[in-house]
């Protein structure tokens, strides 16, 4: 009965993370219209003021910025959305590991802030803990536990203007701070397991 939990909650997993990757290449979309913007004005008129016919050169420019963002754009987000499956399958055996011992009430990829640096990894909910453990491509790698019985509250919250962040109380006033998807049902599923 535990295995076709694990298969049923792998299977609820992958279809988030396949919804993450196509918000991510989205997002990428959206990071490349706004940068071919940006550069279009920028070469535009740089262009417009280095040419003798400013009109030729403001036209060119405009394209050229256009072209070079949307490429950018689309390339980061690529980038993004394979980073994103490859950590994903590198968590798969601690995944697997963590729901044959634990219940799994939330999982999933964050960043948790430590000494400024955000640093990636995955991070679990259960019952008894809050458990992260960083990927291996950070500089500060750690794994960190905070039993439920030491945890306040949880709140979404913005860092650098993104509302993607998730703060943490503890019971002793401080606060550990993770940037995560879907941060609102983070805190709900945290603050619904916070024990009274």
């Amino acid at each position: 009965m535990k295995g076709n939990a694990i298969i049923t909650q792998s299977s609820q997993v992958d279809e988030e993370q396949q919804e993450q990757h196509q918000r991510i290449v989205k997002a990428g979309l959206y990071f490349g219209i706004i940068t071919g913007l940006f550069l279009a004005l920028s070469f535009g008129i740089l262009l417009g003021i280095s040419f003798q016919d400013g009109m030729y050169g403001l036209l060119l420019g405009l394209g050229l910025g256009l072209a070079v963002g949307l490429v950018c754009g689309v390339f980061f987000s690529l980038c993004m959305a394979f980073l994103s499956k490859y950590q994903t399958k590198k968590f798969e055996p601690l995944r697997r590991q963590m729901a044959r011992e634990h219940r799994i009430v939330f999982e999933g990829e964050a960043n948790h802030f430590m000494n400024k640096e955000g640093v990636g990894g995955w991070l679990f909910l259960t019952p008894e803990f809050l458990f992260f453990k960083s990927h291996r491509f950070n500089i500060q790698n750690h794994e960190l536990t905070i039993p439920m019985s030491l945890i306040k509250s949880a709140t979404p919250c913005k860092l650098s203007k993104f509302a993607t962040g998730l703060k943490v109380e503890k019971i002793n006033g401080t606060w550990e701070t993770f940037v995560v998807n879907r941060n609102n049902e983070w805190a709900v599923n945290i603050n619904n397991s916070i024990v009274k």
